[in-house]
């Protein structure tokens, strides 16, 4: 009886979604010049999304391949104070997810996050917040079950200025992630664990538009392992690189550098080269080029050394893009993107897994009204080729996405 009321309720939220966004469309064009909506001093920022996604590979799977169709509908509300140079901030975002075939699979996740930013004079920013996200699994098998979780990150940022051209953050993160319930026992809380971050970066501003800067991370991360060997582990990270201004025709920030991790029983120690790169490149008026890439050593899903692949991997990441906007309404988008998860274990299986995924995605934009209501269609096609049979597959998804922005 509680699940068929909970259908009956996304049903009814569903309906009622696609009946503000035909309302929406039957206004007259003049009547939707898009204002900033305020209670008293509070800045009020409700969005609403509509998203249908067909994939002809649900599970992800080798053979056998299942396909569906699934709806995912996310409200979220944003509310702004500002107080004089200083802002406080909390934003509440749902994603209400259906398939029509398999929906024993519908689900919920939420995200809270509130930030306080506090600007003093021009030399002095603090930044403390948090991040709260109730989610699950995704299944990976027919009848396969969710696990429910949270994970929870408490974050603080103090940036200074100094001598004109330099600037030194400091950061500090509580990570937090728990499961639900046991099953079968154990299983499950084998991925629950606690990480701490405290890391350091200084810039220099050797040119205008462009810093140098110099960057180190430590990480300890400590899990549940009951009564397997530990898998707690420290890491280090040094970077060096480069950042540049918003404002600049090449903006974001590349980095590269030592990577690091101990384990302190299981798990094999590792130090490698790593990279991080964020860059948007103005190519012409009307066309942006977008480059996003990292090298980083990553936990398996199953922190355990007793898991199938072990405790870590090597994922080294590409990813470029191509923007173009033909009008103000319409714009398209052009991707490619390669991945490579190298594992450092055999596991339980016997064997070191190595994955190389590729990609490819397509799509269109169209503002339906002005910037109120926005009009999406994505293509993506995964490749997953891996050394482990069962790992292999392809999936390809088409997506129409329909965003309300009041």
């Amino acid at each position: 009886m509680q699940w068929y009321l909970q259908k009956v309720f996304k049903q009814a939220i569903s309906f009622s979604s696609f009946v503000v966004l035909i309302t929406v469309l039957s206004l007259p064009a003049s009547s939707m010049a898009r204002e900033k909506l305020y209670v008293g001093r509070f800045e009020i920022s409700p969005l609403l999304n509509l998203k249908e996604t067909y994939t002809d590979n649900l599970f992800k799977t080798s053979d056998e391949e299942e396909n569906d169709l699934i709806t995912t509908l996310t409200p979220s509300l944003g509310v702004t104070l500002p107080v004089k140079r200083h802002v406080i901030k909390f934003d509440y975002m749902a994603d209400i997810i259906t398939y029509s075939e398999y929906n024993e699979h519908d689900t919920e996740d939420h995200l809270l996050k509130g930030l306080i930013d506090l600007q003093f004079q021009d030399k002095w920013n603090l930044k403390f917040g948090n991040d709260w996200v109730s989610s699950s699994t995704p299944p990976e098998f027919e009848t396969d079950e969710r696990k429910d979780f949270y994970h929870n990150t408490s974050f603080a940022k103090v940036s200074y200025r100094f001598a004109d051209r330099y600037r030194i953050d400091t950061d500090y993160k509580h990570i937090t992630k728990r499961f639900d319930r046991s099953y079968p026992e154990y299983r499950d809380k084998l991925d629950n664990f606690d990480r701490d971050d405290i890391g350091a970066t200084i810039f220099y501003q050797a040119w205008a538009k462009t810093s140098i800067l110099f960057e180190y991370v430590y990480t300890d991360i400590d899990n549940e392992d009951y009564d397997f060997a530990s898998t707690d582990s420290e890491s280090h990270t040094v970077y060096v690189g480069l950042a540049w201004k918003a404002t600049a025709k090449l903006a974001g920030t590349i980095k590269g550098g030592f990577i690091g991790r101990d384990y302190e029983e299981a798990g094999e120690d590792e130090t490698d080269f790593g990279y991080f790169a964020d860059l948007s490149y103005d190519w012409a008026e009307d066309t942006t080029l977008f480059f996003s890439g990292a090298r980083e050593i990553l936990e398996t899903s199953i922190t355990a050394a007793e898991g199938s692949y072990g405790t870590n991997y090597i994922s080294t990441s590409a990813d470029i893009s191509l923007e173009h906007r033909f009008t103000y309404k319409a714009s398209s988008s052009f991707g490619v993107s390669y991945t490579q998860n190298d594992f450092s274990e055999e596991g339980t299986i016997g064997e070191k897994r190595k994955d190389d995924r590729y990609g490819v995605t397509a799509g269109l934009t169209y503002k339906l009204i002005k910037d109120w209501l926005i009009g999406n269609l994505k293509y993506d096609h995964t490749n997953n080729e891996s050394n482990i049979s069962i790992e292999d597959y392809k999936e390809n998804q088409i997506m129409l996405n329909i965003l309300l922005i009041l």
